[in-house]
């Protein structure tokens, strides 16, 4: 509602992969770091801090994308040209510049977001092809932690 304040309810998201990971996320003290589900341009500034201290209580760190980068990131590079190629649709695979730039862009901004999080003897666990980039980007600001990628697709 742009006319009045925006209220957040935050409550876990039960899938495969978080049931899959509570109990180690619990024993280890571990931290989430990704979209909230909301746009950057979705709420404004004050309602961001007020979700973001919401999340923090969780231990989870938002990562804010517009939507016009999270399309080039998610629908154009992501999920047109890299998910297409892993699954042998070739054919179907979209090459556009400015995904690539917006894939870049995004994982840049994890990386911008999970490096000053990290401390020595911290693990980096990343999932899944959106994100393919980013265990490079850390390691060439944080060279010692141990980087852990899990893809969740099919790789040729």
């Amino acid at each position: 509602d742009r006319t009045g304040h925006q209220y957040f309810e935050v409550t876990p998201k039960y899938d495969a992969l978080s049931l899959g990971l509570e109990d180690f996320y619990q024993r280890e003290n571990a931290i989430w770091v990704g979209r909230p589900g909301v746009d950057r341009g979705d709420v404004e500034k004050d309602e961001r801090e007020r979700l973001e201290k919401e999340l923090l209580k969780s231990r989870c760190y938002p990562i804010y994308t517009g939507k016009k980068e999270n399309n080039r990131f998610l629908e154009g590079f992501s999920n047109r040209t890299i998910w297409p190629l892993f699954h042998y649709f070739t054919q179907n695979a979209v090459y556009r510049e400015e995904y690539w730039n917006g894939y870049v862009k995004v994982n840049r901004r994890y990386a911008d977001r999970i490096i000053p999080l990290l401390k020595e003897g911290d693990k980096v666990w990343i999932h899944d092809y959106h994100l393919m980039l980013l265990p490079q980007m850390i390691r060439e600001r944080f060279p010692g932690v141990s980087i852990g990628f899990f893809l969740h697709i099919s790789f040729p």
